[in-house]
């Protein structure tokens, strides 16, 4: 709707609902109502009072009602002031009175005055020599009676004209409820088109004002030359920011791969296991082997074991039997493992093997355990009667420790430790209680369940030989420009 149609409508709503002024009208009839009610509770007030007194001065006046009866005249006035006082009283209960009606007050008023004194000289006749039982005189009950009974009509009278009055208040209430919000609604309508509008009106002049601008500056702009538009963009330095960015995050990445390889302590591989250990690192054993490598299983195993063997094979003795001992921190790193690939292989050399372990070939928690110089006097002699080499698995250090003697009696030691774990505090004070109790006699570290690239680190490049395995292992090793490998036993004429 147009703003006109609204504005319309918002008079035509105000004409039908006879408003001038919403607020000042709610207002006053707030105010109307709120004397009214304090007018009306005075007049119950004194009706209530005027009717209870009324009825204890009637029940006082039937033994003067025989006398009070017989003037008619008494009687007859009594009824012309009741019928003034009720005109009176309804005359001044109008709220805002006009002159006639004021007129009319005094003229009633004056009618009740003479209707007073008629009244009161009838009752000095008939009350003259009488009194009441309590003592007073006739007269002047009958002038209380008077006065209550004017009371109680005048209060009589406003109540009714009251209780119309507030009937029609509540009935303007009724009228006047509905009608607020819907002004309101109308008024917000309006006050939103007319925004619209002023808004239009505002973007139109600021139009014309930019309009009225550029016809002024194009009459007095001149074509000189010819624009001429750049070749290339402005030079920046966005491709050095990019550069300097991407040498940063390689930077960042470099330092923190050093960080990590700095704290870490994980054994992992042979210069780790050299470095946190202290000690020679002699061979290293796989875990299990990915599904393309297991029929190379036997292979890879030997090679390893052959490695450490060969480790192993300066430090055995002239003449007698070699004893190997095979010793870790805690159970289960892999002693019995290494044990049994040592014995495979030595027994495939024609070397008579003897592997004894802890708590099966000999109780490691005996006080004889304790006592013992040698080997031979843990176990039955006919088992290591015809050994060539011994390898003896020792219980885990965390459980149990060697006798000096029993480790001054091996000819080696061999610290089997999980390559993938850490090489704690506690490995440290555990290898110098070795070393205090071996003596002289020397100590390796060999890892177990480790990756196939830190078994080669030990034993050379290990099966399968594809090219791209081979490719891998020849930038493990740093290989960068070594030649292919030349027979050098065929005469160079032969090779192709």
């Amino acid at each position: 709707m147009t703003l006109n149609a609204l504005e319309d409508s918002l008079l035509a709503f105000s004409m039908a609902s006879n408003v001038i002024n919403y607020e000042e009208q709610t207002k006053q009839l707030t105010e109307a109502k709120h004397a009214l009610e304090a007018k009306y509770e005075t007049a119950y007030t004194e009706h209530y009072t005027s009717e209870h007194m009324l009825i204890q001065l009637e029940s006082q006046m039937k033994e003067r009602a025989a006398l009070m009866d017989e003037s008619k005249q008494f009687v007859q006035q009594m009824e012309t002031i009741s019928s003034l006082s009720q005109r009176i009283a309804k005359l001044e209960t109008a709220i805002s009175p006009s002159p006639e009606t004021t007129m009319a007050i005094n003229q009633n008023k004056r009618l009740l005055e003479k209707a007073k004194e008629r009244l009161q000289t009838l009752s000095n006749s008939i009350s003259s020599t009488k009194t009441t039982k309590e003592g007073l005189a006739l007269q002047d009950m009958v002038d209380e009676w008077f006065k209550e009974k004017l009371n109680y009509e005048r209060s009589a009278a406003q109540r009714s004209i009251l209780e119309k009055r507030m009937k029609d208040i509540d009935a303007s209430f009724a009228q006047f409820t509905p009608i607020g919000p819907n002004l309101k609604k109308q008024e917000r309508e309006i006050q939103v088109t007319e925004d619209a509008y002023q808004t239009l009106l505002d973007h139109l002049a600021q139009a014309k004002l930019q309009q009225k601008n550029i016809e002024m500056r194009s009459t007095t702009i001149n074509m000189v030359t010819e624009p001429i538009y750049p070749l290339a963009a402005v030079a920046s330095k966005r491709k050095l920011i990019v550069l300097l960015s991407y040498f940063a995050c390689l930077f960042f990445i470099f330092t923190a791969f050093l960080i990590i390889e700095w704290l870490d302590k994980t054994i992992r591989d042979k210069h780790r296991a050299a470095h946190l250990t202290g000690i020679q690192a002699i061979g290293a054993f796989p875990g299990p082997l990915k599904l393309k490598y297991r029929r190379f299983g036997m292979e890879i195993h030997r090679q390893a074991s052959a490695h450490v063997c060969h480790q192993l094979a300066p430090h055995f003795p002239d003449n007698g039997q070699a004893i190997i001992g095979l010793i870790s921190s805690d159970p289960k790193e892999g002693k019995t493992h290494v044990a049994e690939q040592l014995r495979r292989y030595w027994s495939d050399r024609q070397y008579d093997v003897c592997h004894l372990a802890h708590d099966v070939d000999f109780n490691s928690l005996d006080k004889e355990y304790f006592k013992a110089r040698t080997i031979g006097e843990l176990v039955p002699p006919d088992l290591t009667l015809d050994a060539d080499i011994l390898l003896v698995e020792w219980p885990a250090l965390s459980q149990n420790a060697i006798p000096s003697q029993l480790a001054r009696s091996v000819n080696a030691f061999v610290y089997v430790v999980k390559a993938t774990r850490a090489w704690k505090d506690r490995d440290i004070d555990f290898l110098n209680v070795l070393k205090q109790q071996a003596g002289s006699v020397p100590i390796f570290v060999c890892l177990n369940w480790s990756n196939l690239n830190s078994v080669e680190d030990f034993t050379g490049f290990l099966p399968p030989y594809t090219r791209m395995r081979t490719w891998w292992y020849k930038l493990h090793q740093m290989e960068l420009t070594s030649d292919k490998p030349v027979n050098i036993d065929i005469p160079p004429s032969s090779i192709r």
